[in-house]
């Protein structure tokens, strides 16, 4: 298991924290099976925010649009346009929810520039 430090922007960070929003899609996952996610918010807070626990899904996108639409917090559209070239969809189902009370800068985890898609962290 690993953990990654995964860019969000903040409405969908929000949504996270508030737990209206259970699933974190993705087009791919890293080589590495990921169990801890530590919570990137882009600009313009552009710190670490919360740590999630987190089990990875794969399914076809028609029956993973079925089955979670409610909690994925994003439109029918949007989902499906971001998947449109995929047959299959991926996800992070939060299983935990931990907002850090202090927001922490990535030169923390030894990073000056935030990830495009993901870095790993070492624990």
């Amino acid at each position: 298991m690993a953990t990654i430090i995964l860019p969000i922007h903040p409405k969908h960070v929000k949504n996270i924290i508030n737990k209206t929003k259970l699933l974190e899609l993705r087009k791919s996952f890293p080589k590495q099976t990921i169990d801890t996610i530590l919570v990137y918010e882009t600009s313009p807070t552009s710190k670490v925010v919360a740590v999630l626990s987190v089990e990875q899904l794969i399914m076809e996108k028609e029956e993973f649009y079925k089955k979670y639409k409610n909690v994925i917090g994003v439109t029918k559209e949007d989902f499906f346009y971001y998947y449109k070239k995929q047959d299959s969809c991926y996800a992070y189902n939060i299983l935990d929810v931990s907002p850090l009370s202090v927001h922490l800068p990535l030169s923390n985890y030894g990073f000056t520039a935030a990830p495009q898609n993901f870095f790993y962290i070492k624990t």
